[in-house]
C-alpha cells in the first residue's frame, strides 16, 4: 500500500468521488515522494526526482471517459505548436491493460489495451517541424477500434489501432524558412 500527500483540493475530490490526479500519482509532490522511496524497497538513490521512484505499476485500467466541454480547449504543445479540441471533443474513450516501470526507473513492457474511441473531434492543429509548418481545421474520427498503445516502462511508445472513419478539413503544409520562422 502507498501513500500520497494531497492538495486540499485533491483530499476533497479523492474522499467525494474517488478520483486523484494521474500525474500526481505519476510525479508526486517532493513530501510525497520521500514517503514513497521509504516504501519501495528496490529504490536506488540516484534515480532522479522526475521519475516515479523505484518499480511502479499501473494495473487493471478500466476507463469510460467522454469530454463533453461546452468550448474549445487549447493543449499547447511548445512555442506556436498547438491542438485545439472543439466542444464535446470526446465521446466514449474506453481503454483497458496496464503498465509498469522497473527499479532503478528500467522500463518494462506494457501496453494499454484495448483502446476505443466513439468519436473524438479537434477544431484546428497548428504545428511546426523543422523546415515544415501544418495547420488543419476541423478533424473528426468516427469508431476508432482495436487500438493499442505500447510502453517502455512509463514512456508511451507507439499507438496502432483502426479508424472506421476520419475527416480533416483545409489541411496545409507550407516550407518555412532556414531559421524556422512561416
Amino acid at each position: 500500500m502507498l501513500r500520497w500527500r494531497l492538495t486540499t483540493g485533491e483530499i476533497e475530490q479523492a474522499r467525494s468521488s474517488h478520483l486523484a490526479r494521474i500525474n500526481r500519482l505519476l510525479r508526486p509532490t517532493p513530501e510525497t515522494r520521500r514517503d514513497l522511496l521509504q516504501t519501495i524497497a528496490d529504490f536506488q538513490d540516484d534515480e532522479p526526482d522526475t521519475d516515479p521512484p523505484g518499480a511502479l505499476a499501473i494495473r487493471v485500467v478500466d476507463v469510460d471517459l467522454s469530454v463533453d466541454n461546452p468550448r474549445e480547449i487549447t493543449i499547447p504543445l511548445g512555442g506556436s505548436n498547438e491542438i485545439v479540441l472543439a466542444p464535446g471533443a470526446l465521446t466514449h474513450l474506453t481503454v483497458g491493460g496496464g503498465v509498469r516501470r522497473g527499479a532503478g526507473g528500467a522500463g518494462r513492457p506494457g501496453a494499454l489495451r484495448p483502446i476505443a474511441v466513439e468519436s473524438a473531434t479537434v477544431a484546428r492543429i497548428n504545428l511546426l517541424f523543422d523546415s515544415v509548418g501544418v495547420s488543419t481545421g476541423q478533424i473528426r474520427i468516427t469508431d476508432l477500434t482495436d487500438a493499442r498503445l505500447t510502453f517502455t516502462g512509463l514512456s508511451p511508445q507507439l499507438l496502432t489501432g483502426r479508424i472506421t472513419r476520419a475527416v480533416a478539413e483545409r489541411i496545409r503544409w507550407r516550407r518555412t524558412t532556414p531559421g524556422g520562422t512561416p
